[in-house]
């Protein structure tokens, strides 16, 4: 779509019909692009040299939070807002905030974290990028098994029952971790 802004709903597509591309592919550079995510196989600036810009993004599902959505973002991407609620999504760039409430999410690459609030589903953590505000909560995952590059998160809050998988010990954890007990009570 280029420069113009697009609002890119997408209801359902095929399986992607070539090996490693997805059967959509997205690329658009205007500032507010939307791009809202419900069944499919979608892939945004994923080839070498594409670049995109999608202020909000919303990956969900119709029928299963597994298996609806398969989304991938590349490294040209500049992301803004993702609000995840099921599905797959690799993300391979820097972005602002990640809300999470379902789903598998593959962090890549070394782009900076802002703000990631995770509720529940698994994050696997394959960057060398700073989180600067992991918030995990209820029975959240977060696995940092998958890549031994040294990281940093710099706050974090763990509240209800979050798992963290890092047997390496490859973050480093700037300030305490607070946790809170299920009615907000500092432990």
């Amino acid at each position: 779509v280029g420069a113009v802004a697009c609002t890119l709903n997408v209801f359902n597509t095929a399986a992607g019909t070539e090996t490693g591309l997805e059967a959509l592919l997205f690329r658009g550079t205007e500032a507010t692009n939307v791009v809202n995510v419900y069944k499919g196989s979608i892939g945004v600036a994923v080839e070498a040299g594409n670049t995109s810009t999608i202020a909000t993004l919303r990956v969900g599902s119709q029928q299963s939070n597994t298996s609806d959505v398969t989304m991938r973002c590349g490294s040209g991407v500049t992301l803004t807002t993702i609000n995840q609620t099921g599905g797959t999504l690799e993300i391979n760039s820097a972005f602002t905030t990640l809300t999470k409430a379902d789903g598998a999410t593959t962090i890549k690459g070394a782009g900076a974290v802002t703000t990631i609030n995770h509720d529940d589903g698994t994050l696997y953590y394959e960057s060398s990028g700073t989180i600067t505000t992991l918030n995990a909560n209820g029975s959240s995952i977060i696995d940092f098994t998958r890549d031994l590059r040294a990281r940093t998160v710099t706050n974090a809050t763990f509240s209800g029952s979050p798992t963290v998988k890092d047997p390496q010990i490859t973050v480093t954890w700037t300030n305490p971790v607070q946790s809170y007990a299920e009615f907000g009570t500092a432990l």
